[in-house]
């Protein structure tokens, strides 16, 4: 039955076997605006449903052959119209048929005779109440679709993590692994290039060919490292250490390092500094000298005539006019980078056509890994160049406050002069060498017993645990990577059966990661050294450790090498024959770097300790003040 109705009303099924009930009924319903169809009896209705797909159906309970309860029950069973809201409307009063017309699905009931009011009201009532339902229904399948869609790209974006967490791990391994077969046979042939340098005599020509032999090899070291802190940069494991670091001191070390060559290439070679510039700063030094060394060697590098010069100035843009960052420049009147070859300066592998010219290869990664290292720091290498004008490269070095994690730099004790022997007054000392590769063993045993070490040898981890027993050594040199027992679990052992004072022990390894640093103090290891082997480092730890002196190579004023005795290395424990408080002055004196005020402390030193005072002079000469910092600092 239609009229003026509204289809966004809604459709309704009228079913009752009184005509009158109908007529009424639909009158009103229509008056009201919703489409109205009418059924005489349940058979009827339920033919009616699949062609007018009603909203909601008013229904009579007593009719002859189907009764209204039937009716409802076989809709709720019908997936097409469970949800189609059914009212009762009825003569029956009784409590029970209420409850049986609820039992089977009814969502009402209006008792006749009905009032029209009423009728229209739970009408209306119920038909919001199915829209709702239905917009419920609609955003939960669309939430669940939204779900699905999302769950799937989930497992999609888990499934590529995963495939590239493989990969990096399998890249990761890879380069381990290559390090590893690289760096060993690497530290032999370094190490015994290095030893028949310094101590043998050779022809010229001879010496010619060893420093070929150990600038490649130093070459083919730069590339190892530079390939690792690239993979470390890109798997996001480079973090920042900062520390405390004296200006003048990394500048001196800069200047000390690039004005010979500079002056064999027939350059000038500046260090500028404002006066402005804090004499102390807190960084990452060792990031920060990478960076500038860097720089440093490509402006020597493709220089070839006019000057080299590093400048570093205080950058303002404070309120109170107090600097806020340190700006450092490295110029060079080289060249010049075509404007077309400056966007590709810091891709990895890319070199410029002078740097393909040039006699001097280079990795093609140091700009990469130095761009990386300055934004960490918290500043963008910069690029400006003219043609055959030279060009400049430049950041900015936000300054910070010292912090709880910022600390002195760790002395290097870096040897500058090859060392002769153990002082004499040197107890013996047994050192222990353990490594499954043979000429590592050779190396380190030629270069220790050639000073006075006696040594014995282990080719892994059990043998060294059995000449740990027997021998006792002072200082065992633990290679960690060997077969059936490596350096971890023999370091574990010897710790868990220690008795009396512990055996220092240093590891060696080619794996420079933190983890590997991390494990190996876990297990008990007193320090690390990384293959190749770095003699001066290793002979700076070996004395700091045992609490040695060395006998060094006097430098001969023609440059020729010498080896009569000069003094040993100064090491803390020689300053404690002076007073603390003195220590303390002297100190603070380095800090302020006022060599006037350390001269005047050194006529303190009794006449008894002259090498003490000599040695304190040798660092003024060279003004290693950060050295002297180290060696002063209270704990």
């Amino acid at each position: 039955m239609t009229g003026n109705t509204d289809p966004s009303k809604g459709k309704i099924l009228v079913v009752d076997d009184l005509p009158e009930n109908l007529r009424l009924l639909a009158e009103v319903l229509s008056q009201q605006g919703y489409e109205v169809r009418l059924a005489p009896d349940g058979k009827f209705a339920l033919a009616s449903i699949s062609r007018f797909h009603p909203d909601l159906i008013l229904l009579d309970i007593n009719m002859p052959q189907m009764d209204g309860y039937e009716v409802c029950r076989y809709l709720k069973s019908q997936p097409q119209t469970v949800d189609i809201p059914v009212i009762f409307l009825s003569a029956y009063q009784e409590v029970l048929d209420k409850q049986k017309a609820f039992a089977v699905g009814g969502v009402d009931y209006i008792s006749k005779p009905f009032q029209v009011e009423e009728v229209l009201l739970r009408v209306e009532n119920h038909l919001k109440l199915q829209r709702l339902h239905q917009e419920v229904i609609a955003q939960r399948e669309e939430l669940k679709a939204k779900n699905e869609d999302l769950q799937r790209e989930i497992l999609e974006r888990r499934n590529a993590e995963e495939l590239a967490h493989s990969a990096l791990n399998a890249k990761n391994q890879f380069l381990a692994q290559v390090n590893h077969e690289l760096r060993t046979p690497l530290s032999v042939i370094l190490g015994f290039a290095r030893i028949m340098r310094h101590y043998s005599s050779h022809t010229a020509e001879e010496e010619k060919w060893l420093d070929t032999i150990i600038r490649n090899g130093e070459h083919l070291l730069a590339l190892i490292n530079d390939v690792l802190d690239l993979a470390k940069i890109e798997a996001g494991r480079v973090t920042l250490e900062d520390n405390e670091v004296t200006i003048s001191v990394l500048l001196n070390d800069l200047r000390s390092a690039f004005l010979l060559p500079s002056q064999e290439k027939g350059l000038e070679f500046e260090v500028d500094c404002a006066s402005a510039v804090p004499k102390v700063i807190y960084t990452d030094e060792v990031k920060l000298r990478q960076v500038l060394i860097n720089l440093l060697s490509n402006a020597v590098k493709f220089t070839e005539q006019g000057k080299v010069r590093l400048a570093v100035t205080a950058v303002y843009e404070r309120a109170d006019h107090s600097p806020n960052a340190l700006r450092f420049a490295v110029e060079d009147s080289g060249e010049g980078i075509a404007p077309e070859e400056i966007s590709k300066l810091f891709e990895a592998f890319a070199q410029t056509r002078a740097g393909r010219k040039s006699s001097s290869k280079g990795t093609g990664l140091g700009l990469v890994i130095s761009q990386n290292f300055v934004r960490l720091l918290g500043g963008k290498i910069e690029v400006e160049s003219r043609h055959q004008q030279g060009s400049c490269f430049h950041f900015n070095l936000p300054l910070k406050a010292p912090s709880l994690q910022a600390r002195p730099k760790p002395s290097s004790g870096e040897l500058t002069r090859p060392i002769v022997s153990l002082c004499s007054d040197s107890q013996p000392c047994r050192v222990l060498i353990v490594d499954d590769y043979p000429d590592n063993r050779a190396f380190l045993e030629k270069r220790l017993t050639s000073l006075g070490f006696e040594v014995e040898e282990a080719r892994d981890g059990y043998e060294a645990i059995a000449q740990w027993r027997a021998w006792h050594p002072h200082l065992i040199l633990m290679d960690l990577l060997m077969p059936n027992c490596d350096g971890y679990e023999a370091t574990r052992q010897i710790r868990q059966q220690e008795e009396a004072s512990p055996t220092v022990i240093f590891a060696l390894t080619t794996d420079i990661s933190p983890a590997s640093r991390d494990l190996t103090q876990q297990v008990g290891c007193n320090d690390i050294l990384y293959k190749p082997i770095d003699e001066d480092q290793l002979f700076t730890k070996i004395a700091q450790a045992l609490q040695l002196s060395y006998i060094y190579a006097s430098p001969s004023p023609d440059g020729v090498k010498s080896k009569l005795p000069s003094y040993p290395l100064l090491v803390a424990e020689d300053l404690k024959i002076m007073p603390a408080e003195w220590i303390v002055q002297v100190h603070c004196a380095a800090r302020a770097l006022d060599v006037e005020q350390i001269r005047t402390l050194i006529t303190e030193i009794p006449a008894s300790a002259e090498s003490l005072s000599t040695r304190l002079e040798c660092l003024l000469e060279n003004f290693e003040l950060d050295t002297l910092c180290q060696l002063t600092h209270q704990e």
